[in-house]
């Protein structure tokens, strides 16, 4: 695998001496592509915004107030939410009636930041802090005289087992930080001996492990909040493993200082936890904090010595989950970052060196190496994203913006298309899949077999492997589709300037767009589950106007009837829908964009 991720990087530097500077575009006549699909005239792109611009702009919007918004280019508002103000798509959602106007002008002038803030209003006053275990004084005889010490009566080693064994069979297949082997040595032993102590990381370790173990089990098997939901387990104000959690947040605080790898693996559960909860913004900072010491990790002399050891290679995994997480609230939601992307061509990717005897691991037979390669993958494809961004996405490209606009780079955008199917290609064969196969999870998985803790109604979901494949697949889906979307916002804004190979691109994007698999059964019913969970929503709304502008928009229309399934497109808007729905029960961005979503759909589009 390690090899594979060799070639991928070579292929990066490849991409590095491509020009950004984009030839100019084939085009033709519009009338003619929609009668023939067919080519003819190839004009220069405009110099200025086309004849028609002023249709595009929303009456009641006075002519300073468009200067202010057409000349800032919409700098504050990320790639996913960069559909809402398209002039076309703003003028058909204002044209949709007086109430949208408000919110719609506030997202243009506040752009991501406001949007943030409706979510940040859902969540006050946050998980709440009342709900614990119960504790009695530890009497311990150990030589950890250090820590103030309780135990927890109702916490039986069996269940502590349990959990674990749970935590292991899934959240730890998405997040590898941990060694199961290791856990039980290393915290779970010690820890029942001594006392779960106030100022001991390995005390808080364990009680986030059986925090996230509950709420896997109850995610997944749990009642849900609402008929029909994905959400699963606990209610609103007490979701599964809060107990734990809050045991563990009152352990939290007097470790943060502490700059060793286990405060990087707390810090970074803590993050799971919050963000399995859809709090995006306690996610955020508990991220950056992991991302900070990691920093101080990764500088050091005596862990670049160390890199090939089991404990070199635990800061490895951590390092390359804090940078994924980094560069997806960065893209998606414009929420700052450290600086350690700095470092990944001084820290390797994980070999994932094993500590103990693989018989003697908690999740040794049951994951195999899938989960690795997973991972892996994962963070090669993760790179190939980021220089998606910075080529297609970055303020200076005006492929999606009407002032001095310019076609897409039709070079760079082949050869990064090229950089994803070979990511694709160099797949370990148990992780590869075809487009028409995009849904199916391999069934000899070794992940999917039975739970040796016994946790019979969980594991008879097989989501563990459900989710992982899905998470994989949704995100190369997810590059695709913002590497051809500028296509979309062409046929949208310069019909007249399409050319053959815009239009199949533009087609692309969309088939792109369409069954994306944490939209289907089960990952669909087990949300709690689904890492990063901001990312798809937001990318979602952004689709759900392109389905609908393609209703409404003649060139985008003919291009989705002729060269598209309209069936398919219609359920892709349906699971959609379904996520936005659900979601917007713990989600304060999902909850504003259903508002303006329900009322563009409710009697279909």
């Amino acid at each position: 695998m390690v090899d594979i991720l060799d070639t991928l990087q070579r292929l990066e530097t490849k991409f590095d001496n491509i020009s950004l500077a984009s030839p100019g575009p084939s085009t033709f006549n519009r009338s003619s592509y929609l009668s023939s699909g067919t080519s003819s005239a190839q004009p220069t792109p405009p110099s200025s915004e086309p004849s028609n611009f002023r249709t595009l702009q929303p009456e009641s919007t006075t002519p300073q107030e468009t200067k202010s918004y057409r000349e800032r280019g919409y700098p504050l508002v990320t790639v996913p939410h960069k559909v809402l103000v398209w002039p076309r798509v703003y003028a058909e959602l204002i044209g949709t009636g007086p109430q949208a106007m408000p919110d719609l002008q506030a997202v243009a002038e506040g752009g991501t930041a406001w949007l943030i803030k409706q979510d940040m209003s859902k969540r006050v006053p946050g998980l709440p802090f009342n709900v614990g275990l119960s504790s009695s004084a530890h009497n311990f005889t150990s030589s950890h005289p250090t820590y103030s010490r309780v135990s927890f009566p109702s916490l039986t080693r069996e269940r502590i087992r349990e959990l674990s064994d749970v935590y292991f069979r899934t959240i730890n297949v998405l997040y590898p930080i941990l060694d199961g082997g290791l856990f039980m040595v290393d915290t779970v032993e010690p820890t029942l001996a001594n006392g779960f102590g106030y100022g001991d990381a390995t005390s808080a370790l364990l009680l986030l492990v059986l925090a996230l173990g509950e709420l896997a089990m109850d995610g997944i098997a749990g009642v849900p909040l609402a008929p029909g939901s994905g959400i699963r387990g606990g209610t609103l104000a007490k979701p599964p493993g809060l107990e734990f959690f809050n045991e563990a947040r009152a352990r939290i605080g007097s470790i943060t200082y502490q700059c060793d790898l286990v405060n990087v693996q707390v810090l970074l559960l803590q993050a799971t936890y919050f963000e399995a909860n859809a709090c995006h913004v306690e996610y955020w900072r508990c991220t950056m904090a992991a991302s900070m010491t990691c920093q101080v990790l990764a500088q050091s002399p005596e862990v670049q010595e160390q890199w090939h050891t089991p404990q070199g290679d635990f800061i490895k995994r951590a390092y390359w989950t804090c940078v994924i997480n980094e560069d997806l609230y960065h893209h998606d939601l414009d929420l700052p970052r450290t600086t350690i992307q700095e470092f990944e061509d001084v820290v390797p990717f994980p070999h994932f060196v094993k500590m103990h005897d693989p018989t003697e691991s908690i999740e040794s037979a049951a994951l195999g190496r899938i989960p690795q390669y997973h991972f892996l993958a994962k963070a090669a494809l993760k790179r190939v994203i980021t220089r998606i961004h910075d080529a297609i996405h970055t303020h200076s490209n005006h492929s999606e913006s009407i002032d001095d606009y310019r076609s897409p780079p039709i070079h760079v955008i082949k050869e990064m298309g090229r950089q994803l199917e070979s990511w694709r290609a160099w797949l370990p064969t148990p992780l590869q899949w075809a487009d028409d196969d995009i849904v199916s999870v391999a069934a000899s998985s070794p992940i999917s077999g039975p739970s040796p803790g016994g946790s019979e109604s969980y594991s008879e979901h097989k989501v563990g492997p459900s989710v992982l494949s899905a998470e994989l697949r949704t995100r190369f889906y997810y590059a695709r589709f913002i590497l051809y979307r500028p296509f979309i916002f062409k046929a949208l804004h310069f019909a007249q300037l399409m050319s053959e190979q815009d239009a199949q691109y533009c087609a692309l994007a969309i088939r792109t767009a369409c069954l994306w698999p944490v939209t289907l059964t089960p990952t669909r019913y087990s949300k709690r589950l689904v890492p990063h969970l901001f990312t798809w929503t937001q990318n979602f709304i952004g689709i759900l106007l392109i389905f609908w502008m393609s209703q409404r928009n003649d060139c985008l229309r003919e291009i989705c009837d002729q060269r598209l399934d309209r069936q398919v497109i219609d359920e892709t808007v349906g699971l959609m829908l379904h996520w936005i729905n659900d979601i917007k029960q713990v989600d304060g961005i999902a909850d504003w964009s259903w508002q303006i979503l329900e009322p563009l759909f409710q009697n279909g589009y």
